[in-house]
């Protein structure tokens, strides 16, 4: 056997160096500020999108930004804290994509983490959110009905198409020749006036005789 794999294995058989174990107390506290580290984290993502950092650095855009400055490095949210990450971030006016840029998922990721929390009743639907320009809107969401979606599509009226082929010539536009309408009989004013002057006499003679 070589040396090099000798010493390969002896590296793998030697048991990892721990330093001493912490106390209750001490354990504790480290987990609190691991805790306060990752709230800081998700307070600065909020603080650096309201003051909307990426133009005073030159960048076009919040997610250029957040790709520029810490691409695949940027600080990351744990699984379990994301939902409570979307929650605070949502509270704070940011949009879903810009949520999503933040902690590292999807947009549809993103909105699925909102979309639980107000089912759960952890985050009010009425939350406004920020557009790029500044104002402040309700975000919008469009909910199918679970019925509409499993609906095949000819049920709904949209018919099946066809690719078109591209060798085939253009058909020409077909041309519909209307017939002429039929012209009924119509009097001018003078027409008029003259069957009923006839009119008139006609009843005259009825009842006085001529």
């Amino acid at each position: 056997m070589s040396s090099t794999l000798d010493k390969i294995i002896q590296d793998s058989t030697e048991e990892t160096t721990f330093l001493e174990e912490l106390g209750v107390n001490e354990a504790q506290s480290l987990t609190n500020q691991l805790h306060q580290s990752l709230e800081n984290t998700i307070q600065l993502y909020i603080k650096a999108w309201r003051h909307r950092i990426w133009k005073t650095l030159g960048y076009a855009n919040w997610n250029s930004y957040i790709n520029g400055e810490f691409g695949d490095i940027r600080p990351s949210i744990p699984k379990a804290e994301r939902q409570e990450a979307v929650i605070q971030m949502t509270e704070s006016g940011m949009s879903t994509r810009s949520i999503a840029s933040a902690i590292g998922v999807s947009k549809d990721t993103a909105n699925r983490y909102a979309q639980k929390a107000r089912e759960e009743k952890k985050l009010s639907s009425e939350t406004l959110i920020y557009g790029m320009d500044g104002r402040r809107r309700l975000p919008v969401r469009t909910q199918l009905n679970d019925d509409l979606l499993d609906m095949p599509a000819d049920a709904t009226g949209i018919g099946y198409f066809s690719q078109k082929d591209k060798n085939k010539p253009a058909s020409k536009p077909q041309v519909v020749h209307k017939k002429p309408r039929e012209t009924e009989n119509t009097y001018g004013l003078a027409e008029v006036e003259k069957i009923a002057t006839e009119y008139e006499e006609a009843i005259k003679a009825l009842h006085f005789g001529k």
